[in-house]
């Protein structure tokens, strides 16, 4: 096989799975970032020291209509 195309074909590889490689991290990175929103979401909510009704109530609230930010 010509040198040239077994460099080429071996950086395609490589380059295939340093993608790979990459992409889970990207999906590794996005779960536990999706994990500290949940975590500061429930902070948020402890911090207002509600009765179990009123949790109840306020987060009926939100499923019924989202929150607009302007």
């Amino acid at each position: 096989m010509n040198m040239k195309l077994k460099k080429i074909l071996d950086d395609i590889q490589k380059t295939e799975d340093k993608i790979a490689e990459l992409q889970e991290h990207l999906k590794r990175q996005n779960t536990l970032k999706q994990q500290m929103e949940d975590v500061e979401i429930i902070k948020s909510f402890r911090s207002m020291k509600l009765d179990s009704r009123s949790y109840w109530y306020c987060l009926t609230g939100f499923r019924k209509e989202p929150l607009r930010f302007r």
